[in-house]
């Protein structure tokens, strides 16, 4: 998040492979092994993370022919019955089917957006690189969009990166927000929570957020969710915090076995207070170090999903 020309899509090309980084390197981490990206084949990059940029639609091509190059990385250019279905599931994602048959430039900015969102998802990569991905697409296919992002992360353990100036949005999708501002030397991240109650940010944040009007749909609490006593002063952000931690806040509870459940937060402050489990006692003085303990406690004692929060 950040104004216009403060860097936020060169940041995107660079962590991508596709500019070479000033100083430094760009690496990539994980269980097996440390690539350093600007130096990776743009084969093995493709392997790795896929990404969307604002580029022209190339005019020769059907959008099913398009979205199906994604997997066309040997040889053998045939497609396969289980690709086959591969590239339908993956227009049926996107609610595309309908344009499998038109070339690609003769979308418009909306569609082409949503093609190109089809070819990533059955490139089939663990990370996303996307640049305002809903900068063309109507209010309601914002929201739909979102949700659908969202569920990438949640369903399949997808890292999505992205730029965007949706405030309203992006507060209650994301788990981190890296700010680019002008008036620091330093960039941070944030938690979305931290942001609306606790940043020199706080207004702006709070000014395109109508908690009335938007409801956070992209949240739902599931019955498998452990559920958390709340009380004292916590405000709507205190409990969005709680509901990304994969907990179900309880703030009056009404039936016995909700006054029963182990897990107790009383917040002080809406940023601060205390957790009780059982016998334990675990205090924090920001909403990180909540959404820190509570991730520890869900994955340690109630196997619930684990959010990189």
């Amino acid at each position: 998040m950040g104004n216009n020309g403060m860097g936020k899509s060169t940041f995107l090309r660079t962590a991508s492979g596709l500019l070479p980084p000033r100083s430094g390197t760009i690496t990539w981490l994980d269980d097996n092994r440390e690539l350093n990206i600007s130096k990776t084949s743009p084969y093995m990059r493709s392997q790795l993370l896929g990404a969307i940029f604002p580029s022209q639609a190339p005019f020769y091509l059907q959008v099913s022919d398009y979205i199906a190059a994604a997997t066309l990385r040997e040889q053998n250019l045939l497609f396969s019955k289980d690709q086959q279905a591969d590239l339908w599931a993956a227009m049926s994602e996107l609610n595309i089917e309908q344009l499998s048959g038109k070339r690609v430039n003769e979308l418009s900015s909306g569609q082409w957006q949503r093609v190109q969102l089809a070819r990533l998802w059955l490139q089939q990569v663990p990370l996303w690189f996307l640049d305002e991905p809903t900068a063309h697409l109507d209010w309601h296919s914002s929201l739909q969009l979102y949700h659908w992002l969202r569920q990438q992360a949640d369903d399949y353990g997808r890292t999505i990166v992205l730029t965007s100036h949706d405030w309203s949005s992006i507060l209650t999708i994301a788990d981190q927000i890296l700010l680019f501002d002008d008036q620091d030397t330093q960039n941070y991240f944030w938690s979305p929570e931290a942001i609306a109650q606790q940043t020199p940010w706080s207004q702006d944040a709070k000014y395109s957020y109508d908690p009335l009007q938007h409801v956070i749909p992209f949240l739902i609490e599931h019955e498998t969710w452990q559920k958390i006593i709340v009380k004292g002063t916590y405000d709507q952000w205190s409990l969005h915090a709680i509901r990304r931690a994969a907990l179900c806040p309880v703030t009056h509870p009404k039936q016995e076995k909700e006054s029963l459940t182990q897990l107790t937060c009383v917040f002080t402050t809406p940023t601060s207070g205390q957790l009780a489990l059982e016998n334990q006692q675990f205090t924090f003085d920001t909403i990180q170090e909540l959404v820190r303990t509570l991730r520890y406690l869900t994955t340690s004692h109630f196997k619930s999903r684990d959010l990189d929060i």
